[in-house]
């Protein structure tokens, strides 16, 4: 799959410094609220911004995400529909 590959080459510098400010931020919010361990599990699943968690509707969700123990999950629902 070659043009995969060119389109990849084509992500300009500019691009991949706001992709780790978004990573950035998500690590921050995560952090802060002391549930910074599952920043690379959501990365890995490709949740890479505030704005991906947004998407997140549900326990079930985050559960698939690799966010398992329910205390968790709820607190960060909250935080997701509070905060962002």
């Amino acid at each position: 799959n070659h043009h995969a590959n060119d389109k990849k080459s084509e992500i300009s510098v500019g691009n991949r410094r706001d992709i780790e400010k978004t990573k950035t931020e998500l690590e921050l919010f995560l952090t802060t609220l002391g549930l910074g361990r599952y920043f690379n599990t959501l990365v890995s699943e490709a949740v890479h911004s505030t704005d991906d968690l947004k998407l997140i509707e549900d326990e079930h969700e985050l559960q698939a995400l690799g966010v398992e123990n329910s205390f968790h999950q709820k607190k960060l629902l909250r935080a997701i529909r509070t905060e962002l």
